[in-house]
């Protein structure tokens, strides 16, 4: 509602010219009719002018119709525009860890069927508003031919739009329903393709997570699809019938009590039967109404933030810095998501043993009922921490130690609970945090390489470019045209090498890779080693990596080793030592 207020205030001009159109529109139907009535059909008043003025208001009703079908049904797209680039800078804003405990599937299901349940009310929206003033207009003009049976109509349609606001909640109900059940689809079909060779290698499994999750997940959302659509239908049925049945009524009153002539009777029913396209539209277009409301309501659960129009640059720390450090920091993982209403009833279809029960089965439990109140959450306790400048810091430890934790707050990228962090002597908040992450090129363990190159566009960087290519050994796989790669379907292992690329062309002092090497073979994992992390370092780079390769731990400056969410530096000559021997015994 808000960003409908905002597009409204930022073109009103434009709004105005429609809304004044769409009247115009109105009253031409008015004139169409009473030159209809007086002049066309009368035997007495007919003329050649009275046709000639009758084929002038057609073509005025055809220009002022089409117009403001046209300029409503381009401010609508307009808007939906509005409202997909809003959310994705939203998106890009957001806190990270929200939207990792949201799940992409309720993001995705928002960009499509919420974005699209908007595209769809704004295709409907200029038979709505044109509906609602014809048919305004026409009572306006039925009033100063019959006073009396012009109330009983209004009075009729009124009980009849009250009396379809039954089937209409209903609709809406289940709409609601099944918007929910999206989220489960989607992230399904996001299972489905990235779990797609964990499926291909266990077919019973894949049977019962088809039949048992995804087969039910598709088959409740058909359910309330199909009750949204019968309600939907059956309010447009039944405001017809009764609408039909005013006309009937019409009739049968002004026979028995005589309210006016059997001709007028007869203009106003034949004039209600003009405009009974137009009610049905504005029938038929109140739901989508409401389910734009809903998808609205789904879109404002994400707690996306505020909408900033702006990219905002912070300014770079200064060039001469020495270290960046954490001093006493925790860090717990937060619980997931509270349910809303429509999901408890939704979840409420849910069962635990879905994968395993072969009778009492619904859908499948989401992974916001999956947790425990009784589970502990993850914890990072009193992490010391420090990067100095120009030297390779290691962090090793077995998985689930805490360790991509650690790299997303050491990133600047998840927020820590409490503690303190410094660049040299000076303290940084969550307000400055933007200009140190400014300062790091992250490959994530679960990285994303997009196929544009988000580098600054100069020739040097070309040549850069061009050098780590042939670096990295991929000068025969991807070639760089327009600050874009060729391609990056590539094996894991050369995907990284690419990210690694970006990172270093991207040219900021500090580099945080989070198991690079675990995906590249032998060979090329010595390189790394021996080879590019001690050039980097020549080039005065700041390197943190987290790594299981023992055999290469010699090659940190500094050791640090996590282990159950608490982390300690080792130290001294037999530093290496030490870290072998914590890894292997935790393995």
């Amino acid at each position: 509602m808000d960003l409908l207020l905002a597009y409204v205030w930022q073109n009103k001009l434009r709004v105005c010219f429609t809304f004044l159109v769409t009247v115009a529109e109105g009253i031409v139907s008015v004139l169409l009719l009473d030159v209809l009535n007086d002049k066309v059909l009368s035997p007495t008043s007919f003329s050649i002018e009275s046709l000639m003025i009758f084929a002038a208001l057609l073509l005025i009703f055809f220009a002022v119709s089409a117009g403001s079908q046209i300029l409503l049904a381009r401010i609508g797209h307009a808007l939906v525009n509005q409202i997909r680039e809003r959310v994705i800078k939203q998106i890009i804003d957001a806190d990270y860890v929200r939207l990792q405990l949201q799940g992409k599937g309720r993001y995705i299901a928002s960009l499509n069927f919420d974005i699209n349940n908007f595209q769809r009310l704004f295709v409907e929206l200029p038979y709505l508003i044109q509906g609602m003033i014809v048919t305004f207009s026409t009572l306006i003009y039925l009033a100063f031919l019959s006073p009396s049976l012009t109330g009983i109509s209004v009075l009729w349609l009124l009980v009849a739009l009250i009396l379809t606001q039954i089937f209409i909640r209903r609709s809406v109900h289940h709409m609601r329903l099944y918007r929910t059940s999206k989220d489960n689809i989607t992230a399904d079909y996001h299972a489905s393709i990235d779990g797609n060779r964990e499926l291909k290698t266990n077919t019973l499994f894949a049977e019962r997570w088809y039949r048992k999750i995804f087969q039910k997940h598709t088959r409740y959302a058909l359910k309330q699809y199909n009750l949204s659509d019968s309600y939907y239908y059956l309010a447009a049925v039944f405001f017809d019938v009764l609408l039909l049945a005013l006309i009937g009524f019409i009739f049968f009153i002004n026979f028995e009590f005589n309210f006016s002539s059997t001709g007028t009777a007869i203009t106003i029913c034949l004039t209600l039967l003009y405009i009974r396209t137009f009610l049905s539209a504005v029938i038929r277009t109140l739901p989508l109404v409401d389910y734009a409301l809903v998808s609205a309501n789904k879109m404002s659960q994400l707690d996306l933030g505020n909408y900033e129009p702006q990219f905002k640059h912070q300014l770079s720390v200064k060039s001469n810095w020495q270290s960046v450090r954490w001093q006493n920091l925790n860090y717990v993982y937060p619980d997931a998501r509270t349910l809303d209403e429509d999901e408890i009833e939704v979840a409420s279809h849910y069962h635990m043993d879905d994968l395993f029960n072969e009778d009492e089965v619904e859908v499948t439990l989401p992974p916001s009922l999956a947790s425990s109140s009784t589970i502990k959450p993850f914890t990072l306790s009193n992490i010391n921490i420090e990067l100095r400048r120009g030297s390779i810091t290691m962090l090793v430890g077995k998985n689930g130690a805490g360790k991509s934790s650690l790299v997303g707050i050491m990133s600047g990228i998840t927020p820590w609970t409490s503690g303190e962090m410094y660049i040299d002597q000076h303290r940084i908040t969550k307000n400055t945090i933007a200009a140190y992450r400014h300062m790091v090129a992250n490959i994530f363990s679960d990285f994303y390489l997009f196929n544009e190159i988000g580098v600054e566009q100069t020739y040097t960087t070309m040549q850069l470019m061009q050098t780590w290519l042939k670096r990295l050994q991929l000068q025969d796989k991807v070639s760089v045209d327009n600050f874009e790669f060729s391609t990056t379907n590539l094996s894991t292992g050369q995907r990284r090498r690419l990210a690694l690329l970006i990172a270093i062309v991207s040219q900021r002092p500090i580099i945080i890779l989070d198991e690079w090497a675990a995906e590249q073979d032998p060979s090329f994992k010595r390189i790394f080693y021996r080879e590019i992390l001690p050039l980097l370092k020549s080039q005065g780079k700041t390197i943190f990596v987290v790594s299981h390769d023992a055999e290469y731990f010699d090659a940190a400056d500094y050791l640090y080793l996590i282990a159950q969410g608490q982390v300690s530096e080792l130290v001294g000559e037999d530093k290496v030592y030490l870290a072998i021997e914590a890894v292997s015994s935790s393995q």
